[in-house]
């Protein structure tokens, strides 16, 4: 019965959204747009979108989507790095998620040089009431809706993703009617806690009156305690906060990665999904340190990682509930579809920890969908791979070996 359930579940998810090939991707003319060699996806990608509602200090962002997708998909909303002095929004960041299945959003923010602390947060609380806002124009599913960012870009996915129904960061600058909620955070090695930025080894001061968060603050982080906890995203941690995943040099040495570690233990302390993945051999935005070493995981497998937690979290529940992981092998093939080859690499990185978590295939005899066709046995012939044993969930138990607990 679970086998039978899983395989209509998958196959209604393909009748409906369509197949999910890797795509090869190739410029086109004006307007700006990709279109895939292997299908007719069209990737547009409209730029320059002004999002705040400030004519003072507006703000604009870049949108890649599939205009050719007859169903929502959900959108994943990049903050760049830059420590909060510099940095712009990423079409190619926006068109990469679009490209695997996501509505890819990437934004433009308040630096510190023209405003401080909440500035930044309410730019990107608006940028996601303006996807909820434009969701039908742009084909974006409102109900799921991720954030990610790298330094100062993952300080601000995680303060804005897990302080849910706060007045103070929510802003009054545009489509305040909109919920600024999201359903999962990967913050890649920012900051937390700045008051606790010098507890562990580092290059940088954090304390001193001119470091990037006492210029984020507009004052000397120590001299205004009250003030700099309303900006650490784990005074916001709390039982409802969405899945969070933290990726993090153990040689980051701007900002340690200590930082991600009292996050982590916050959430788990309040029983929230959330796991952290320290990379061996790397610094500041994944370098390697030594200069030559190899960092573990590798970017491309540290990139799969990503893309597995948006698929598994805002992907899983588009065919209900069923049992005994069915949501998990639906996320996995879909997974598959989308980016073979990265998914190889996710696999590859937990298999060799992990050798016995095996995947069964289905008996000839299970399927219940008759007939053929080159997507129904790319199926059959794929499908093979991903099925577990009943209670077992592949990502749950299979991220375990790089989960660290504080």
């Amino acid at each position: 019965m679970v086998i039978h359930l899983f395989v209509l579940s998958l196959f209604t998810f393909f009748a409906l959204s369509g197949a999910l090939p890797e795509l090869n991707l190739t410029t086109t003319e004006k307007p700006d747009m990709m279109t895939s060699k292997q299908d007719s996806t069209v990737i547009v990608v409209v730029k320059d979108i002004v999002y705040t509602g400030r004519e003072e200090r507006s703000k604009t962002l870049i949108i890649a989507y599939n205009s050719n997708s007859n169903t929502p998909r959900p959108a994943i909303i990049h903050f760049h790095s830059g420590g909060l002095r510099k940095g712009q929004a990423s079409r190619k960041i926006a068109e990469r998620w679009a490209s695997v299945g996501f509505v890819g959003i990437s934004i433009n923010y308040t630096l510190r040089g023209a405003a401080i602390f909440p500035a930044a947060v309410h730019d990107c609380k608006t940028a996601i009431r303006w996807a909820r806002a434009h969701a039908d124009q742009y084909g974006i599913d409102p109900q799921r809706v991720g954030l990610i960012g790298g330094s100062a870009g993952g300080h601000l996915a995680a303060i804005t993703g897990l302080s849910t129904g706060d007045k103070f960061l929510e802003g009054t600058s545009a489509y305040t009617e909109y919920p600024s909620h999201v359903q999962a955070i990967v913050n890649n090695y920012g900051p937390t806690d700045f008051l606790q930025m010098n507890d562990a080894p580092g290059k940088i001061d954090h304390d001193d009156p001119n470091s990037p968060e006492s210029a984020f603050m507009g004052a000397p982080i120590q001299t205004i305690p009250e003030k700099v906890q309303l900006a650490n995203p784990i005074h916001y941690v709390d039982e409802d906060d969405p899945p969070t995943l933290m990726i993090h040099g153990v040689k980051d040495m701007s900002v340690p990665h200590h930082q991600s570690e009292l996050l982590n233990k916050a959430l788990q302390k309040k029983q929230v999904t959330s796991r952290l993945i320290s990379v061996q051999n790397a610094g500041h935005g994944f370098k390697p340190d030594p200069p030559h070493a190899q960092i573990n995981p590798s970017r491309e497998e540290i990139e799969a990682l990503q893309l597995g937690w948006f698929i598994e979290h805002l992907m899983t529940n588009l065919m209900g509930n069923h049992s005994n992981g069915t949501h998990a092998v639906i996320s996995l093939v879909m997974f598959y579809f989308r980016q073979p080859k990265m998914f190889h690499k996710w696999r590859n990185i937990h298999t060799k920890a992990t050798p016995e978590i095996l995947l069964q295939p289905i008996p000839t005899s299970d399927w219940i969908i008759s007939g053929s066709s080159p997507m129904l046995d790319r199926v059959r012939l794929r499908i093979n791979l991903f099925v577990l044993t009943p209670k077992q969930h592949p990502i749950t138990v299979l991220d375990q070996h790089f989960m660290q607990v504080a």
